[in-house]
């Protein structure tokens, strides 16, 4: 009965959940944005930055930035990261800085065959931002482009900080590795 429960909540939360992730050309550089499993999945520390600007020479443009630290603790079968990554997307600056902490652990499925599976989960504090004075409505826009001020009401609150969580399972062998995150 508690599998059952177990199974039937997991169900559950999956169908409410919704998620925009920050996307990097070469994701094996970034583990840790990929998912909270790989916290530690080398045998030594490993420290990861990266940089990510699309369609630069468009206004407004889109730019992620990512800091990321791992290190495995292999007497628990563990891994601990720290991960940091700020994304700013558009013409009004819409921005989402995360602070986020990494734990996984993992387990021999088959020792013979060297497979095993890790389970992960990260925790983190989130701020979303927008620059309100510098998106364009269109009662702003005249024929000599946007140069009257808008009649829309500025909102109150244009920065919200929030925890957030996500987790992920790795299956992995010398050959290959398969997750879900």
């Amino acid at each position: 009965m508690k599998k059952n429960i177990i199974i039937l909540l997991l169900i559950s939360t999956t169908l409410a959940l919704n998620a925009q992730y920050a996307q990097f050309s070469q994701y094996y550089a970034s583990p840790l944005n990929l998912a909270p499993s790989f916290a530690g999945t080398i045998a030594h520390s490993r420290v990861a930055f990266n940089y990510r600007d699309q369609w630069a020479r468009i206004p407004g443009v889109f730019r992620t930035y990512s800091a990321a630290a791992d290190i495995n603790v292999d007497r628990i079968n563990s891994g601990f990261g720290l991960l940091i990554v700020r994304d700013i997307a558009g013409q009004g600056n819409l921005g989402r800085t995360d602070f986020g902490i990494n734990y996984s652990w993992y387990g021999i499925i088959n020792q013979t065959a060297q497979l095993y599976f890790r389970p992960g989960v990260e925790f983190k504090l989130s701020q979303r931002n927008l620059d309100f004075n510098k998106l364009v409505f269109g009662d702003q826009l005249t024929p000599y482009g946007p140069n009257k001020p808008t009649t829309q009401p500025a909102p109150q609150d244009v920065k919200k900080t929030y925890i957030d969580s996500r987790a992920s399972l790795l299956f992995y062998s010398p050959e290959f590795w398969a997750g879900v995150s």
